[in-house]
């Protein structure tokens, strides 16, 4: 019964967050589009690298 409490709450804060994964993915793809290749770039590496280690301590946290 616990843990079937502990995964409806991180269900829920899993599918909160997907619209903004989307935001970031079409943000990438906006910049790709206009020929921006640095913001591109920039947005890509924080989101596959950079933000990814501080995010989930900071989201385990919360």
């Amino acid at each position: 019964m616990e843990l079937q409490q502990i995964s409806e709450t991180g269900l829920k804060l899993y599918f909160i967050s997907i619209p903004f994964g989307y935001n970031i993915i079409l943000a990438t793809c906006f910049f790709t589009s206009i020929e921006k290749a640095l913001p591109a770039h920039i947005l890509s590496i924080l989101r596959g690298l950079v933000l990814i280690i501080p995010m989930a301590f900071l989201l385990s946290a919360i």
